[in-house]
């Protein structure tokens, strides 16, 4: 069996090459690697041009179109009968590939998704949270327990044609939830790839404003398995997306979306000062909504300043 490996790199000639020469290098051989460069300006394609191995091929986008664009080219390229991503700035162990795809031979021929854990360069610690041992994932556990960063492999028949919502940058669990729904899952706890902190330039830049915000909000307003998943495992964070929901909606005067965050936000378990701030932002309509946005942005600049102060650099 095939497995294609996908890379979305923007602006990392610097990184690119490790991720490769990790890919490359795995136990397991059968391998279709897709680098989809997603508009570099540096020297990404010259690296990419003195690469011999066939295994290797390269999608180029003339201009920067965003991480979930060029996922999505990425998907539509798959060759291999299994898939994965891995970050241009970071790296698989040699034999990542091969561990997973052995439970297939040791634990359950059956299953269509095998995740593992990931390793901090810098820390040496687990960056996934959640579980510690070798089990069969349910629904529950992979929304309720697993946090932060894991890697793994899924069978390529799983996605039936579905892609990332281009509408949604940053929201690529959507499609996962969606996957996953379909899917037999299985969870290695080993770290098998090794996450690198702060290369400096992001696989994909897209910047947004307020008004795209309360288009993003729409827009999530549709994948039902998505809000059902977050709403039945993770109250916390149900609670505080459907209240902002309510805000940038309100905020660009989108009654009917506001109404659904709203009736979200009703639902969800809410402390009383945010049930406090929802009633009064509600009632005071757009201008007390983008009174709300320009107040948290204000506190986000403050607090990221309190944290500049505080952290070590070098003296003057």
């Amino acid at each position: 069996m095939t497995v294609s490996v996908i890379v979305i790199t923007y602006n990392r000639a610097s990184t690119l090459d490790r991720a490769l020469r990790s890919i490359l290098g795995q136990t397991f051989t059968d391998l279709d690697v897709i680098v989809v460069d997603d508009g570099s300006t540096d020297g990404t394609q010259g690296l990419l041009q003195g690469i011999s191995d066939s295994r290797v091929r390269t999608l180029r986008h003339e201009r920067n179109r965003g991480i979930t664009v060029a996922r999505n080219t990425g998907l539509d390229a798959i060759r291999g009968e299994w898939f994965t991503f891995v970050d241009s700035d970071d790296e698989i162990v040699p034999e990542a590939i091969g561990v997973l795809m052995g439970i297939l031979d040791t634990v359950d021929p059956s299953l269509t998704e095998i995740e593992c854990n990931c390793v901090d360069a810098a820390t040496g610690k687990y960056t996934g949270e959640g579980l510690d041992h070798d089990q069969i994932l349910d629904e529950a556990t992979i929304v309720g327990k697993m946090k932060h960063d894991h890697w793994g492999i899924i069978k390529t028949s799983l996605l039936e044609g579905e892609r990332f919502n281009e509408f949604l940058p940053g929201f690529e669990d959507v499609l996962w939830t969606k996957v996953r729904r379909r899917a037999r899952s299985y969870y290695v706890h080993k770290a098998l790839k090794i996450v690198h902190r702060g290369s400096g330039d992001r696989e994909s830049i897209r910047e947004w404003d307020p008004e795209e915000s309360a288009r993003i909000y729409r827009h999530l307003l549709d994948e039902k398995a998505w809000l059902e998943n977050h709403e039945r495992y993770r109250s916390g964070e149900f609670s505080r997306f459907s209240f902002w929901g309510m805000v940038y909606t309100l905020a660009a005067d989108d009654r009917k979306s506001a109404e659904a965050y709203h009736v979200l936000f009703g639902r969800a378990q809410n402390s009383r000062s945010l049930s406090a701030l929802a009633k009064g932002t509600w009632l005071g309509g757009p201008a007390a909504a983008r009174g709300t946005i320009v107040a948290a942005s204000a506190l986000r600049s403050v607090r990221g300043a309190i944290r500049k102060r505080k952290s070590p650099g070098k003296a003057s």
